[in-house]
């Protein structure tokens, strides 16, 4: 996972927890889009990442997140 759009990727998934009240604006949802399609190539580490990212997230914001991450 030394791709950097792996990298990038994980970054932006990562700075969701940064959003305040656990909304996720709708620019931060497009960016997150964007860089998970131009990772394709590395679809099963784009899939991990996401699921070790969702075990971590707070219980009490898993729901915002979630909502994110399906979008």
């Amino acid at each position: 996972m030394d791709s950097d759009v792996i990298k990038a990727f994980n970054k932006l998934l990562v700075s969701m927890q940064e959003c305040k009240g656990g909304i996720v604006s709708k620019q931060k949802v497009v960016d997150i889009t964007k860089a998970a399609m131009n990772a394709v190539r590395y679809f099963k580490h784009v899939v991990f990442i996401v699921e070790r990212y969702l075990v971590k997230v707070n219980e009490k914001r898993f729901f915002g997140e979630f909502f994110g991450v399906s979008e």
